[in-house]
Parts: C-alpha cells; structure tokens; sequence
C-alpha cells in the first residue's frame, strides 16, 4: 500500500512542468531561423548551443517544430516547443528531457483509433451500397448512354451540343462504374476473397484470362457500355481481347480501389474508381476540433478578427494573382516569412513542407492572414494568436500524417537537384528507395512537398519500378542500358521478386498491356531495357506543374492558346527521358522518368581585345 503514493509521487514529479526560467543556463539568447527538425534535431541543437543536455523522448524523435524568433532566450523556445508538441519539459540531475504525458499518450492513441475506426466504417458503408446498387437493373441506363454517345457521334459538325444529355449521361456511367460493377464483383466474393481484400491484396477479375473472379455477360456488357468511349481512334470494343479489374482496399486512407480495364492487341483503356475515401488531412479539421482530442485543446480557438493577420502580400505579388487571366502561381515561400516579420508575426508551426508551401498557395489566392489561419484549421491544425505571436499545433497525431518525409531524407538531394533542375534517374532511385510507401504516395499526390526535384513524371507504379533500379548494381544498369537489355536470370531472388512486383499494374491500371508480338513475348526471356533520349527546348513552370516544348514555336503557339501572360517563365532547358520497359509473361510495362537541365549559356569566345599582348 506504500508503494502506491510513492509511484504517484514520482509519476507527478515527472511529468511536472518545469520552470526554465531559473536555470541560468538557459538564459543564453540564440537566433533560429526556419528550424525544419525533428524534435530530437532541435534539442541536439540547444545543447550545442548552452552547453546543458537537453534530451527527447524517443518516441516524441519524429515530432517536428519549426520556429521564426530572433535574439531570444534558450528557456523561451524550449517553452513554445513544449508547448506547441503537447509537452513537457522533465528536469533531471544534468538538464531537461521533453516528455510525454500517459494522458497526452492515450489520448492521442484514442484519436487515431476513432479515426481510423471512422475510415473503416466508411468503407464498409460503401461496400454494403455498392452490392446493394448490384441488385437493380441497369439495362435502361446502359442503353441510355450508347443511345446518347450514337447522338453524338451522328451530330453534324456546327450543330449546338446538348450539355444536358452530356451530363445525364457522364451521371449514368459513374453510378454504374462506383456502384454496380464493384457490387458486382463484391457479391462474387468467397470467405477466402474477403480476407485476402481487408489485408489489402489484389482482388483480380477478368473476362478471359486466370483471376479470383470470372466476369459474367451482365458484368462485361456494363464495363463494355462505360469504357466504350475510351478506346484509341480507329479501335472498337470487337478487337477488345480481355476486360480486367480488380478491387483492393488501401490500408493506409481506407478507400477502395477499383479500376476497369479494357485490353486490345495494342492498348489498354482504363478508368479508374475510388469507393469510401473523402476523409483526409485536408478536411480532416472539423472532424478532430470535435474529437476528445480536440476538446482536450480548446485553449487553442482560431482568432479569424485580429488586426495583426490583416497584412497583405507584396505589391508584385498581389499584382500576380490579379493579372487578367493569368495562371495562379504560389508565391514564394520566403516571402511568406518576410511579409511575417514585416508584421512583427513570429510563426511557430510543424514543419511539413507541403503545409508551408500550402500556406503560402492559400495566402496569395486570399490575400490576407486570417483566411490563412482558416485553411491551417482546415488541414487539421490549430491556431493562436498572441501578441503577434501565431502559434500552430498539429492536432493530427504522426501516425495521421500521410505525407510526412523526414528531413534527413531529403537535404542530401536538395543541392544535387537546384543545380542540375531536378534528379536523374539513378539519383531519384536513391531517393526513393528509403521512402515507405506511404510517404511515396504522400509524394506523388502532393508535389509541393518535394518542388525542388520535378516531380511531374511520378505514378505510383513508378515506385517498385525505381526500388528495383536502386537495388542494380552498377554492371546490372549498364546491361539495362544496352541492346537486348538485362535478362531476368541475370537477377537476384530479391530482385526478381521487385520485378514482379513491377511487372504489374498501378492501382489505377495504368501501363498494363500486350506488346504486338504477345505470342513471341511469352517465349523470349524476361528482360528490363532503359532508353535515355535527350532533346533541347523549352520549359514553362506555372501553378504546380510544367510543360516542356521541343522547340519555341511549341511553345509561343501554346501560349497564345492558353493566353498565359508574359510573367510566367519559360526557360532553355536540356530535358532527358528515361523509358523504362519491363517485358514479363506476355505483359509489357513502360514507365517513363524525364528531369529538365537548365541549359548553360555558350561560352563567350575570346576576342585579341580581351588577350593584349
């Protein structure tokens, strides 16, 4: 009975929040500028910096803080830290540990559970309506939509377009594609199948060739009536020589995955279909402000009416996003932070890179700060607003955070990529190859985390692609490179097995074809080739994407097309693409990487002038 008050004791002794401003040796002033780290980052630096040992839980290691201060004391950020993690700082014998609450814990371990809890319920709502949409009878949307797509083939060039019949139609096609075709396949599931699909394997279906699932006349006729519209010009549903699909529930967002897949001797058309997602980081906030997590921070309400938030951008930038028509472009991040201090605003936020890059797009499309704090709200944050001092708290535990790269990941390409305009293709196999899948999905979906390496080209089919070519060695990707390519009995048991991986399709179906010569293909031994091409021309950058035109005239047509103002750029570049093939039991995978070299002007030849003798 003794030892209960004294582990309660100890308990409440540890978890205590500490008064840093007694110790002396926190009393040194320091400037932090843009401290993207992890928690255990920062405190590595504090240390160097006072000289005191001040430590991180290992399981707070990944929490990151990002601090804009000048000329303030140790104590003072250790105090925002803790306060922004949801911590607090220990004090021991030989200086500070920042800890975690068993509260803090368990409530944030409650948070993650209800919401994925939530993410599954979802699912299974969405796997119930779509068995039940199976069971009504389609033939008269089915015949609605080819009479609507016969109307439009018969209309004489000139005629007015009947929007109205369009739209009846595209609303058709995409209640039987996300409801009755994956009803159909879920009422074809065995006990066997349901298991495999909440593990997240591939549930196959397929018109004519070995798959889990046969699919029946009533199902092929629904595919057939969907994706008949497209086909490549000049094919037609008689030269299809397979339908495919496949269901598989994504375990990391709870959707459901369910593309369709149309097979001709040269092609393959696909649509794709995504069942019971919609609940993401992006509109995750007014979930979690209800959640117990989010009671537990009240404290941390939006101020929206501050005079402090009413700073506008810069005149340029302001000018930017109202030019007539002009292509929105996020204005530069530093920016951001210039216009903050120009204000007397020091931010203290997590340093996700695809938030900042989000605050600025939110903040030059609005053109003021309170909107800012709305849309940080919305992406599953807090925000406070005192004295001048915007403060930040990721309210989405790290488990929650689907995008989320570390740091040490991605410096070592930075300056690689900034001098070269983006990563070859042996450099972007080395950054890839550490990356968890979910982080490479983070990646693809969200290119303002990553901006500074191109990353225009990526789809997730990329990504078992690039792990097998970062597992080559360097004898290995030459043969890849030359004629005939690198044979499959010239892998490893470990890299065949990533080339089978990467022999099959993304889950939206793309790259999934037969060569022309499929018969001879099933012959010739399984091989991976790689084509590099370079060209010069030219590259316009505009909102979150690029284009890249062989030559001028492309490009000054397509602007004048597009009217895009002249305060886009357009810039000489050297582009390289890189084709990957991989040629595996009849199937043949492309998959395409391209990164643009900014040109370097000529040399200027020496004149006598500049050489007297």
């Amino acid at each position: 009975m003794k030892l209960i008050p004294i582990l309660v004791l100890l308990l409440a002794v540890a978890q205590a929040q500490v008064d840093l401003k007694t110790d002396s040796r926190l009393s040194k002033t320091i400037t932090a500028e843009e401290m993207f780290w992890p928690l255990s980052d920062f405190c590595k630096s504090m240390t160097e910096t006072t000289g005191l040992q001040i430590r991180v839980a290992k399981h707070l290691e990944d929490r990151k803080v990002a601090v804009l201060v000048n000329q303030r004391p140790a104590w003072y950020l250790m105090n925002i830290v803790a306060d922004v993690s949801n911590c607090a700082w220990n004090k021991t014998d030989d200086g500070y540990t920042l800890m975690q609450s068993p509260a803090a814990a368990d409530l944030e371990r409650r948070t993650v559970d209800a919401f994925v809890r939530l993410r599954r319920e979802r699912a299974e709502k969405a796997i119930l309506d779509a068995i039940e949409a199976a069971k009504t009878d389609v033939n008269e949307a089915l015949t609605k939509i080819m009479a609507y797509r016969q109307n439009l083939a018969q209309r004489v060039e000139g005629e007015p377009y009947d929007w109205k019949e369009h739209e009846e139609g595209a609303r058709l096609q995409t209640k039987i594609s996300q409801g009755y075709l994956p009803g159909r396949l879920f009422a074809m599931f065995a006990p066997q199948h349901w298991e495999r699909f909440w593990r997240g394997d591939r549930i196959t279906a397929s018109s004519t060739s070995a798959a889990d699932l046969k699919l029946d006349k009533a199902t092929m006729a629904a595919i057939a009536a969907i994706m008949g519209d497209d086909l490549m010009p000049g094919e037609s549903l008689g030269a299809a020589i397979e339908l495919r699909s496949f269901v598989r529930y994504d375990l990391d967002t709870s959707t459901i995955h369910c593309p369709l897949v149309v097979m001709t001797d040269n092609s393959a058309s696909m649509r794709h279909n995504e069942l019971g997602g919609g609940l993401d980081m992006h509109n995750m906030g007014e979930w979690l402000s209800k959640s117990p997590y989010g009671a537990a921070v009240d404290k941390w309400a939006m101020t929206l009416d501050d005079k402090a938030l009413d700073g506008e951008l810069p005149p340029k930038e302001v000018n930017r996003f109202n030019a007539r028509r002009a292509v929105p472009r996020a204005p530069d991040v530093m920016a951001l932070f210039d216009m903050a201090k120009a204000h007397k605003i020091e931010l203290v936020m997590d340093s996700y890179r695809s938030s900042i890059n989000d605050w600025s797009r939110h903040l030059g499309s609005i053109e003021h700060w309170r909107h800012m704090a709305q849309a940080l709200r919305n992406m599953g944050r807090f925000v406070r607003v005192d004295d001048n001092l915007l403060l930040g708290r990721r309210i989405d535990a790290p488990i929650l955070h689907l995008h989320d790269i570390p740091e040490r990941l991605i410096k070592p390409f930075e300056k690689i990529a900034a001098e070269q305009g983006g990563l070859e293709l042996d450099q972007m196999a080395d950054f890839v190859k550490p990356l968890t899948d979910r982080q490479y999905r983070g990646l693809i979906s969200y290119q303002g985390i990553v901006t500074w390496h191109q990353v225009d080209s990526l789809s997730e089919m990329s990504l078992p692609i690039l792990r097998l070519w970062a597992e080559l060695t360097a004898v290995q990707r030459q043969k890849a490179h030359e004629e005939g390519g690198l044979k499959w009995s010239q892998l490893t048991p470990a890299q065949q097995a990533l080339f089978e991986k990467a022999a099959q399709p993304d889950d939206a179906g793309f790259g999934f074809f037969r060569p022309d010569e499929s018969a001879e293909a099933e012959v010739v031994e399984s091989r991976l080739v790689v084509l590099k091409q370079s060209h010069r021309g030219y590259r316009l950058d505009w909102e979150n994407s690029s284009i890249t035109f062989p030559n001028k005239e492309e490009l000054e047509r397509h602007m004048s097309q597009m009217e895009i103002p002249g305060g886009s750029v357009a810039s000489e570049v050297d582009t390289q693409t890189y084709t990957i093939s991989i040629y595996h039991k009849g199937v043949h995978v492309d998959q395409h990487h391209q990164f643009n070299r900014p040109r370097k002007p000529p040399k200027k030849e020496a004149s006598p002038a500049d050489n007297p003798i």
